[in-house]
């Protein structure tokens, strides 16, 4: 439970009830697209930024086969923030670093087929090399920064020569390189951290080398050491390519999509999966595309949990976002705070007895809203600020007086219905 102030503002009323505690109805959490503007790319990286609340992206291919060098943010919009730094490459690592507020980048392949051991942090502004020693130059590892140690970790990776199976951890200053046994040596995978019990980075699946097998196990580092997770009775298939992140809006689940699965003919996924102790098949009325190599990262305070972005289905290079969780469940009609149905006056008077402590329940519709990252009383949102408070009462007599054009509604919690719209007619008649 969670405690919600409602604060009434305006003229009509004074704040008679400061607080009250209500418990979300249950609400099925769905994918929901929320941006179709983003750098066309797959193979490419992403972090959160924090410090300074964006979502990085670098790297990655685009449709001229040409690997950009651009730096991409999105903090609302997507928008091309440095064209200098890194070389363009593919199957890089990314992550950021809260210790030092910034974007950790190490490694992969350029346009030429080199394969790259350089270092470099993004601190919103400029990229700069670190000259540091670290691993050999690879590509196709995997990294994540453990919020625990305050260490980002990197583990396997391949280049013309050699398949890994090391780990190293990045300070902040030095490369060192830690366990040398663990998950078999790999290319593709996915890693995320996770705060499960202490923090954890955890890596499922991957491809043992470019001609290898799939592989569908899953694995987590402690800070000293790998540790295998036994397999459940329901597993992800074996796959690579696949995106994996930390969900922190449901109750700290991991959550896993996409991939292809390796096979002749190559399965390219559109599955999601849950993680907690075991693995989870998620059934959804609405998925993104079925892709590989998309990115994927989680970014609570930013109003989203986890987002997807782009990827390729072999046939398209993707140019979207997906954010999950977004719950389908909004179903109300904007004013009915009093849940018979309709908006009219009646509403007014629930809200003002509500208000002023009189015993009223809370207003009907109580929702998590996800792509805002907060709870609302979202059919009592009268004016579509995304707050409940004695304003939507005034403006919700606006309405009905024929003074206001329309009943509004938070945009980030909309009703999922179309039909679910006001029914009332105004005037004086419904109460008011």
């Amino acid at each position: 439970m969670k405690k919600v102030v409602v604060v009434l503002t305006g003229a009509l009323y004074a704040l008679l009830l400061p607080s009250v505690i209500a418990i979300a109805n249950p609400i099925a959490p769905e994918w929901g697209l929320v941006d179709t503007t983003a750098p066309p790319r797959f193979e490419h990286k992403c972090a959160h930024d924090l410090h300074r609340n964006v979502v990085v992206l670098f790297g990655g291919q685009d449709y001229t086969d040409y690997l950009p060098i651009d730096t991409w943010e999105y903090s609302g919009t997507w928008n091309v923030v440095s064209t200098s730094g890194p070389c363009g490459r593919v199957g890089h690592g990314i992550c950021y670093d809260t210790a030092s507020h910034v974007t950790i980048l190490f490694g992969g392949r350029d346009i030429n087929g080199n394969y790259l051991g350089d270092t470099w942090a993004w601190n919103g502004t400029n990229w700069s090399q670190r000259e540091v020693a670290g691993p050999s130059p690879r590509a196709f590892f995997v990294m994540a920064y453990d919020r625990c140690t305050q260490k980002a970790v990197l583990f396997g990776g391949a280049n013309d020569y050699s398949l890994f199976g090391d780990t190293w951890e990045w300070d902040g200053e030095h490369w060192t390189m830690m366990a040398v046994t663990g998950p078999s040596a790999r290319i593709y995978s996915a890693m995320t951290y996770k705060e499960w019990d202490i923090g954890k980075c955890v890596i499922f699946g991957g491809k043992a080398g470019f001609d290898g097998q799939s592989l569908d196990d899953t694995w987590y580092w402690d800070g000293g050491s790998w540790n295998q997770i036994p397999a459940g009775n329901l597993n992800p298939s074996p796959r690579y390519g696949h995106s994996l992140a930390w969900d922190q809006m449901r109750e700290g689940f991991m959550i896993l999509f996409g991939g292809q699965s390796g096979t002749t003919p190559d399965t390219i996924f559109d599955d999601t999966w849950l993680f907690w102790n075991d693995w989870v098949h998620g059934s959804y009325e609405v998925n993104p595309p079925a892709r590989t190599m998309a990115a994927m990262v989680s970014c609570m305070n930013m109003g989203q949990s986890t987002v997807l972005i782009g990827g390729t289905d072999s046939t398209q290079i993707f140019h979207d976002m997906w954010a999950y969780p977004v719950f389908a469940s909004n179903s109300y009609i904007p004013g009915d705070a009093n849940g018979d149905g309709q908006f009219n006056g009646l509403d007014i008077v629930y809200l003002v007895n509500f208000f002023k402590g009189f015993g009223a329940p809370p207003p009907f519709i109580y929702s998590d809203c996800p792509t805002w990252g907060q709870q609302l009383y979202a059919a009592a949102d009268l004016n579509g600020n995304c707050t409940v408070n004695g304003i939507d009462v005034t403006y919700g007599v606006a309405y009905l007086k024929g003074l206001q054009p329309s009943i509004r509604y938070c945009q980030y919690c909309p009703p999922t219905a179309a039909t679910d719209r006001p029914t009332s007619a105004k005037g004086d008649n419904d109460g008011n």
